[in-house]
């Protein structure tokens, strides 16, 4: 009797774990080259300048690398985030992570991909965890994509 009891007692806690997600994108085209857009994305002390959600990024957009981000909070506060780049292939994409497995994650990537108007960028995060269930991140996807457009204007003034 107990072992069906624990099976259950499993599999209902791996499906809180791992199932809950939800994802936010945002996307622009930026009428300039890859490697431009690039420059400004891997240039972590210029977030400041552009980005409404991480309003100040310290460290180097490097694969194994910590980087502290100052996120901006629904509420306009300020929290500090530990990220971990993931992956980095130049030109093209940027994968971090941050939190805390099974509680709350977030994947982030950025996406460059060339347009015959310049370069397609494309900001996603997919949270996962039990934490998922209680946070709505809709502002965020908001913000990443005003984000988005503030970059636009400092590359190109458009």
């Amino acid at each position: 009797m107990k072992t069906p009891i624990i099976a259950l007692i499993v599999v209902l806690s791996v499906l809180l774990i791992w199932l809950p997600r939800k994802s936010v994108e945002a996307e622009l085209v930026i009428a300039a080259p890859p490697e431009v857009v690039w420059t400004a994305l891997t240039d972590t002390d210029g977030y400041a300048e552009w980005n409404p959600i991480f309003v100040n990024v310290m460290g180097v957009m490097q694969p194994g690398n910590e980087l502290m981000l100052d996120m901006k909070l629904e509420d306009g506060r300020t929290t500090q985030v530990t990220v971990t780049v993931n992956a980095v292939q130049p030109y093209s994409s940027i994968q971090q992570s941050a939190g805390v497995p099974g509680i709350l994650t977030a994947h982030h990537e950025w996406r460059l991909e060339p347009s015959q108007e310049g370069t397609l960028l494309v900001q996603r995060e997919t949270y996962r965890g039990v934490g998922v269930l209680f946070y709505d991140p809709a502002y965020v996807e908001l913000l990443y994509l005003e984000g988005l457009h503030n970059l636009r204007q400092r590359l190109t003034g458009a």
